[in-house]
């Protein structure tokens, strides 16, 4: 390499450093002109597309660099975090496995490894991956809590307890290890445990985010020790702590809700095919109302793939009102079945992976209630299936959780029973739009009799019976979501939390129960009454 194309490379990383990507790229594109093939140009000219979110040329870039050097770790990881940014994980997986193959010791490169397996959802290869950081850096606190949250997410809590413990004894003032010690619910947390929380929550100098994550943890904690009053005053704290950093308009919400009920009041247009989505079915309703549990319950019949909280059905009508250049209510009954057959065939591509070795697969995406108009009209052939649980249950359940990806409507009781209501009256809605088209799901009803509700909803998703189904606490699928250990466990009969807070929750329920929303609220008891 000549002087100047020496001084053009140093000037190019410098302006990546000084974060001026495109300064860099237009330097070295200068000296490539001299020497195309040289791999220390070729190098940070591919840094400096990733940067400036030209993907495919950074990739096309670094693919070459690979056939230069073959033998470049380097090369090869910076080649899987590309695909990676691009959303193919697999491609990414496999890059940065051949790093890590030509440079085992190296930490990082295993790290960005565990990161591919986990966006593939193979939550046992990132295991693998992440226990060789641990092995090359035992002291990684981070990674280890990472660890910690896989082996919870494929059923082993002991060994996540492990993790979390062996945190905790390098630094007793991890809110975080804490945090998720008492979320795993091993029921292992002793006295010692409580009073080193509560000495934390109540002394240690902490971020307010963290000790609004304790708070919630320690509430727990009391909550299973029975100390109710307690409980509730931290939680109480916890959750005004947290809703202060968060934006939630409650009427702004109800207005939305109530433009998509009046969008959607004449029939839409549906797919040319009516059986468009038959593999899919569709489950949506409140958080904490059990669609953990079913979907569980799901994926263990031989023909269902269970695919989690994916967001695919809003993604592509947020695509479909990005190129309309307007809200969805606004442009429901424009659409043709043309349209219509587009978007569900674009909702199926994008959801093909969970396909693969199964014909049928579960979208547990929650909030897609509000969406149900849209959704049965791109996807005629989908199942529909409401999940129901008892109002006042649902909402003090959410009420005690921070949730990993925020819910800002979940931290003030008078929010949750606004959009509680919200949602049953949306749904009722949807049902009277189409009759014996939505399956309604009852955990109340599941728990007394589980085998004669898994039957019900197979029978509604024209599914032959599998005694399979019924050892859902068993499987090894992964589960991401707040209710991951609690679906390892058998079914308990008793769905009551709320009763031992008697007239602290009295506020919620009569919130609920003076909406209207459908449930049919006992007015003795301020809970479901059990369908007959």
């Amino acid at each position: 390499m000549t002087t100047q194309l020496h001084k053009l490379l140093e000037q190019a990383i410098a302006r990546i450093r000084g974060n001026e990507p495109a300064a860099a790229q237009h330097l070295l594109n200068e000296a490539l002109r001299e020497q195309p093939d040289s791999p220390a140009l070729l190098q940070p000219l591919a840094v400096s597309l990733h940067m400036l979110g030209r993907l495919p040329e950074a990739i096309d870039v670094l693919r070459r660099l690979r056939s230069l050097c073959p033998a470049d770790a380097g090369i090869l990881n910076n080649l899987g975090s590309a695909l990676g940014a691009s959303g193919d994980a697999a491609a990414a997986a496999e890059a940065l496995a051949g790093a890590c193959e030509l440079a085992p010791g190296r930490a990082d490169y295993w790290h960005n490894l565990a990161r591919a397996h986990e966006a593939n959802h193979d939550p046992a290869a990132a295991i693998g991956a992440i226990s060789q950081v641990l092995h090359l850096s035992p002291e990684d606190r981070h990674a280890r809590l990472w660890r910690a949250d896989l082996l919870k997410a494929v059923g082993e809590l002991q060994l996540a307890e492990a993790d979390l413990r062996q945190v905790i004894e390098q630094d007793p003032a991890s809110v975080a290890a804490w945090a998720r010690l008492v979320q795993l619910g091993t029921g292992h947390q002793t006295h010692d445990d409580l009073r080193h929380i509560q000495s934390l929550y109540q002394h240690a100098p902490l971020s307010e985010s963290e000790r609004t994550s304790l708070g919630f943890a320690l509430g727990q904690m009391l909550e299973r020790l029975e100390r109710y009053d307690e409980a509730f005053a931290i939680f109480e704290a916890s959750n005004a702590a947290k809703k202060k950093r968060l934006q939630w308009d409650p009427q702004a919400f109800a207005d939305r809700v109530r433009a998509m009920k009046e969008a959607c009041r004449k029939p839409l247009a549906r797919a040319i095919d009516p059986s468009l989505g038959r593999e899919a079915i569709l489950i949506f309703g409140m958080p904490r109302s059990g669609s953990t549990l079913l979907e569980q319950v799901l994926s263990e019949h031989p023909q269902v793939e269970g695919g989690g909280e994916i967001g695919d059905l809003s993604i592509v009508l947020a695509e479909e009102s990005d190129r309309r250049g307007c809200a969805l209510e606004q442009w429901v009954q424009a659409a043709t079945p043309a349209d219509w057959t587009r978007m569900g065939q674009s909702y199926l591509d994008r959801t093909a992976r969970w396909r693969k070795s199964r014909p049928y697969f579960t979208d547990k995406e929650l909030s897609k209630w509000t969406l149900i108009g849209a959704a049965r009209a791109m996807l005629p052939g989908a199942k529909l299936i409401h999940c129901r649980r008892d109002p006042v249950e649902v909402c003090w359940s959410c009420f005690k959780h921070e949730f990993m990806r925020d819910m800002e409507f979940s931290y003030s009781l008078g929010d949750l029973a606004a959009y509680a209501r919200d949602e049953a009256d949306l749904v009722d809605f949807w049902h009277q739009c189409f009759p014996g088209e939505i399956y309604e799901y009852q955990y109340e009803r599941l728990v007394v009799d589980v085998e004669a509700e898994i039957r019900a909803v197979l029978s509604f998703c024209g599914l032959p019976f599998d005694p399979a189904v019924l050892q859902f606490h068993a499987s090894e699928r992964p589960v991401f979501t707040a209710s991951a250990a609690q679906v390892r466990k058998k079914i308990q009969v008793s769905t009551s939390a709320t009763d031992a807070y008697g007239t602290l929750l009295e506020p919620l329920r009569r919130a609920v129960t003076a909406s209207g929303d459908g449930y049919c609220l006992d007015s003795a008891t301020g809970h479901i009454p059990l369908d007959t």
